[in-house]
Parts: C-alpha cells; sequence; structure tokens
C-alpha cells in the first residue's frame, strides 16, 4: 500500500478528538508504515506526523486527513 501524501505536502485535518482543530491546514513532516496496533490489531495503515505552523500536533492515520484543496472563488 502506498502513502496518499508525501513530506511538505499541506493536507486538512477531518477528524480529530479536539472538534476545533477540524479542518485545519497542516503539513505532513514525517510519515510511518504500521503493521500493528494495540487497539485493533493487524492493520495496513499509514500514520503522518503532522506540524500546524508553530508545533507538531502528533501522529493521525490516514482517514483523519483530506488533500487540502484550494477553494474557487466565483
Amino acid at each position: 500500500m502506498k502513502a496518499k501524501f508525501r513530506i511538505g505536502e499541506r493536507v486538512k485535518i477531518a477528524n480529530h478528538p479536539d472538534k476545533s482543530k477540524i479542518g485545519n491546514e497542516v503539513e505532513i513532516i514525517n510519515l510511518h508504515h504500521s503493521n500493528f496496533n494495540l487497539q485493533k490489531g493487524y492493520v495496513d495503515e499509514w500514520l503522518y506526523n503532522v506540524w500546524d505552523g508553530a508545533k507538531s500536533l502528533g501522529w493521525a492515520p490516514e482517514c483523519d486527513l483530506v488533500i487540502n484543496k484550494p477553494s474557487r472563488k466565483i
């Protein structure tokens, strides 16, 4: 399975326990492929270390991030 995002890419948070962070733009600063999760057992997922410009927000699974599409002005 290939990584969906690359280091340096800017993405938006789609899911976060702190609802105020949803929709914020962050930058991928590191990535890691995971084969095992203590809560889920065997998994095949990518984890991304994200940065908000001031500090690292920690590791986020691929399903919690979306591509940051530029807004279109009409």
